[in-house]
């Protein structure tokens, strides 16, 4: 069955129609790798998705490589075949196959490798799809013997997460591994490799792509093998580690990224930039005491920024601190586990049934209201709901009879499950920070818990852009940054607000507060209670998000109070924040 992304509403508005592209760009440069390309070729045609076209480059092979994919180029149009006119090398061979590429979206598969899975084109085209914030999804992978024999199964990550692209460049530096995984591992957008790969680099090539695409963006894993990677003798990674490649490709990743101070989101501290550049010198030295490079080559290489009696003074504090280096990694990995959202419609699917019931929700959609009511003026209004997730919030504002509402969210998920419930709602798929809707548009914008999940710089800029002179922004967000626990990195919240930090942020969008105040006041202390239990990791989740029918009810009775009693009473604390602001008449 043919599979497409959902075309989101703004094209349906007619901002354009779908230009004749295929979606997917599947990618094969290769090298005399006739005896495994038909693998490779028949695991790419027997995907589940199928708007892709698939390119494959011959690197002037002297097997049957030609012969072999015309015959399949003959049977499948989406197939284009061209053999370069001369030898040009790994690294400008896969620029050839991006620069020919005319999908939103690069899936390389190398010739000897192959897709282990038939939704793997699927599975990751529905995470960029999902999230406009992601430049980079990568899953795990089996690693295969010239056989097909699965060795071993691949995957440095978890869960299914998003996560932040620096976070994840900074960990693969720090772990001294491509964490990420081989180009036949992974999908991103081309707008985002315009540059294509450096040609500098031989060995890892790959990875510093990566950390270039990970600085436009964050990173998504998929758990579950999708691609299989071979390893056997001709490989070319076998051939770049015997000529050393690795040792020049290091020193520019770390001038590249390590020591370049313009990378400021991925500094991993003076000690350690020191630690890994010396380590890099190590490497040099270990390789000449082995024989595989001469003494003279060593020493220019070891001697670039750095003296040889310097190396060998801190030779005993390096041997020292390495050790202690390793465990430290064994028993934490660096930043890995904080998630900037997370994805995936069980959770989303859960979400919508406690919006429905839980005194959380209950207490703040009576602020809501109340709110509106007090700062809307008239009912014939324009009004953005940004992350409306199923669209709860929406059905309740065209109760109230206060204008029409149009429902912005990133996930095609949450929308879908929006048009079942509301046939005749308006709603758009986007990026928060970057919302494709007209400037001036828009009354009243809401922001419910949106601005701790992503860049609230960016988010508050594009809704005084949306605000028509006079328009109301209506914004709730998790108080207190003290309270950090387990609960904010599960639902991807990236900070926690003081009530200080949230007008500054308000107001550097040139946004006037007019209100600003807190939300359970007097479940509060149960509220500290059950974050410093999950600190300790005693307390279990599911009693706070599905707490017994009695408990939930009265628990729901005191927040409807509580914003009924906050018209008259300024309270002086809360798990929450809530603010009113207006766009200045201009």
């Amino acid at each position: 069955m043919k599979h497409r992304s959902s075309v989101t509403v703004a094209q349906s508005f007619g901002q354009g129609e779908v230009l004749d592209k295929p979606k997917v760009s599947v990618c094969i440069p290769t090298y005399n790798y006739a005896r495994f390309l038909p693998q490779a070729i028949d695991s790419v045609l027997n995907q589940s998705f199928t708007d892709f076209e698939l390119i494959i480059i011959d690197d002037c092979s002297v097997d049957d490589t030609k012969e072999l994919v015309a015959r399949y180029a003959a049977e499948d149009k989406r197939i284009i075949f061209e053999v370069n006119p001369v030898n040009v090398g790994m690294v400008q061979n896969w620029n050839r196959c991006l620069r020919k590429a005319r999908g939103e979206y690069i899936k390389y598969l190398f010739g000897d490798d192959l897709f282990c899975s038939k939704d793997a084109l699927m599975q990751m085209v529905d995470v960029l799809d999902a999230d406009h914030s992601i430049s980079l999804v990568a899953s795990a992978r089996n690693v295969i013997d010239p056989g097909s024999e699965i060795l071993k199964v691949l995957s440095h990550f978890k869960d299914k997460e998003v996560i932040d692209g620096a976070e994840v460049t900074k960990a693969c530096i720090y772990s001294q591994q491509n964490l990420v995984g081989e180009p036949s591992a992974v999908m991103f957008r081309k707008k985002h490799a315009g540059r294509c790969f450096d040609t500098r680099y031989k060995q890892l090539v790959d990875l510093e792509m990566w950390f270039h695409l990970l600085e436009q963006g964050n990173f998504a894993y998929i758990n579950e093998p999708l691609s299989s990677f071979r390893v056997h003798p001709d490989q070319r990674s076998n051939v770049n580690a015997r000529i050393l490649a690795h040792i020049d490709d290091t020193i520019y990743l770390m001038s590249d990224y390590v020591c370049n101070p313009e990378k400021k989101n991925i500094d991993i501290g003076k000690f350690e930039g020191h630690y890994m550049m010396y380590d890099y010198r190590y490497q040099i030295w270990k390789e000449y005491k082995k024989g595989r490079i001469a003494r003279g080559a060593a020493v220019q290489k070891m001697s670039v920024n750095y003296s040889l009696p310097a190396f060998y003074a801190l030779y005993p504090f390096y041997k020292l601190y390495k050790p202690c280096r390793k465990l430290k990694r064994y028993l934490s990995r660096p930043e890995l586990d904080k998630p900037v959202r997370s994805f995936g419609a069980e959770r989303l699917a859960r979400l919508s049934r406690m919006e429905r019931w839980h005194f959380w929700f209950a207490g703040r959609q009576a602020l809501v209201r109340r709110l509106l009511n007090r700062h809307m003026e008239g009912k014939d209004r324009l009004i953005l709901d940004i992350g409306c997730g199923t669209g709860l919030m929406l059905e309740i504002l065209e109760g109230m009879g206060m204008g029409r509402v149009v429902g912005m969210d990133v996930r095609p998920e949450g929308l879908r499950r929006t048009r079942q419930a509301l046939p005749g709602s308006w709603l758009v798929q986007g990026e928060a920070t970057r919302l494709p809707l007209a400037d001036n548009a828009f009354d009243a914008v809401l922001m419910l818990d949106v601005m701790e999940h992503v860049d609230d710089r960016l988010l508050l800029s594009e809704v005084r852009r949306l605000l028509r002179p006079g328009g109301v922004a209506l914004i709730t967000a998790p108080a207190m940054p003290w309270m950090w626990s387990r609960r904010d990195e599960a639902a991807g919240h990236l900070r926690r607000y003081t009530r200080r930090g949230l007008v500054d942020a308000v107001e550097n969008a040139s946004l006037h507060v007019q209100e600003i105040g807190y939300y359970q006041f007097f479940l509060f202390p149960l509220v500290v209670a059950a974050r410093l239990l999950d600190r300790s990791g005693v307390v279990r989740h599911d009693i706070e998000e599905r707490p017994p029918a009695f408990m939930n009810a009265v628990f729901s009775r005191i927040n409807s109070l509580e914003a009924r009693w906050g018209d008259f009473i300024p309270w002086p604390w809360g798990s929450s924040l809530l603010a009113v602001c207006r766009k200045g008449d201009e």
